[in-house]
C-alpha cells in the first residue's frame, strides 16, 4: 500500500487516482486501498513539488518552502490516519506505469510549454489574479508545468516569491478537485464518498493556509517583485 502510493506519487498522483479508481470499480473490497494508496500518492506529490522549487528557485527557497512543507506535513497526516485505517486489507497493488514512456515526456513538454505561454501572457495582458486562473486550470491535471514555470518566474525576480507559493497550492487544490471528481467518476459513488473526508481536509487546510499564512514570514525576507 505504502509503496504504491510512494511510486505513483513520484510518479503522478493524478494518473495513481484513476489506475485505482478504475480497479475499485470492479471490486469493492478494494475501496479502502485505494483510498489510501490515492492520499499517499497525494502527499508525495507535495514532496515532489518542494524538490523542483528547491532546484530551480533556490535563492527563494527560505520563503517558498516553510508554507509548501506545512501542506506536505498536513496532507501526510491525512494520509497516515488513512493507511492506520486500512492497513489491514490485503489487497494485490496494480503496478505503476513507465514513467519514461517517450510519449508521456513530449505530452508534459507540451502541456510545460502551454503553461509557461499562459502565465507570460496573464502577466503581461492582465493583473495578477488572472494567475490564479492559470493554475486552478493548470493543476486540474498536472503540478509539475506550474510549480516548474512559476519558480523560473521567481528566480527571475518577476514574482513576488509569497505570491509564486500560494499559486502553486492552489494549483494542488485544484488538482485534488480534479482527481476526487475522477475517483467518483471511475470507481463509483462509494468510493467518492470514502474519498471525500480524506480530500476535505486536505483541501481546507490548503485554503487556510492560503489565507493564514503572513506574508513576512519566512526564513528569508525580500522586497516584493513589481
Amino acid at each position: 500500500m505504502v509503496l504504491g502510493g510512494i511510486l505513483g506519487g513520484l510518479i503522478s498522483s493524478t494518473a495513481t487516482t484513476i489506475s485505482y479508481a478504475r480497479r475499485a470499480a470492479g471490486a469493492a473490497s478494494a475501496y479502502n486501498l485505494a483510498v489510501a494508496v490515492i492520499l499517499i500518492a497525494s502527499a508525495v506529490s507535495y514532496f515532489r513539488v518542494i524538490i523542483e522549487v528547491s532546484v530551480i528557485a533556490n535563492s527563494n527557497i527560505g520563503t517558498l518552502l516553510p508554507p509548501l512543507i506545512v501542506a506536505l506535513v498536513w496532507v501526510s497526516a491525512i494520509a497516515a490516519g488513512a493507511f492506520l485505517l486500512f492497513r489491514c486489507d490485503h489487497e494485490e497493488m496494480p503496478p505503476p506505469s513507465n514513467p519514461a514512456q517517450l510519449k508521456s515526456a513530449l505530452i508534459f513538454g507540451v502541456i510545460y510549454a502551454l503553461v509557461t505561454l499562459a502565465v507570460a501572457a496573464a502577466k503581461q495582458r492582465f493583473n495578477s489574479s488572472a494567475l490564479y486562473g492559470v493554475a486552478v486550470i493548470s493543476g486540474l491535471t498536472d503540478m509539475d508545468a506550474i510549480t516548474l514555470s512559476l519558480s523560473r518566474i521567481v528566480q527571475g525576480h518577476q514574482l513576488e516569491p509569497t505570491y509564486a507559493w500560494r499559486l502553486i497550492l492552489t494549483a494542488s487544490l485544484s488538482n485534488l478537485l480534479f482527481k476526487g471528481i475522477a475517483a467518483t467518476f471511475l470507481g463509483g459513488g462509494r468510493l467518492g464518498l470514502r474519498l471525500a473526508p480524506f480530500f476535505a481536509a486536505a483541501f481546507l487546510g490548503g485554503v487556510a493556509l492560503i489565507g493564514l499564512w503572513p506574508n513576512s514570514w519566512g526564513l528569508n525576507s525580500q522586497p516584493p517583485v513589481q
